[in-house]
């Protein structure tokens, strides 16, 4: 019988997978998001 936590972690081990490939290409956005905001906080 296949329980509950089980059941929950398989979608997790694949979307995990999934959610560290989205989240290497989503990097390099975040950080030029950074530097903009950086650049947004030193014109104050």
């Amino acid at each position: 019988m296949i329980t509950l936590v089980e059941l929950e972690m398989i979608p997790v081990r694949s979307g995990f997978a999934q959610f560290r490939i989205g989240l290497s290409r989503n990097f390099n956005v975040l950080m030029d998001l950074e530097k903009q905001l950086n650049f947004l906080l030193q014109l104050d």
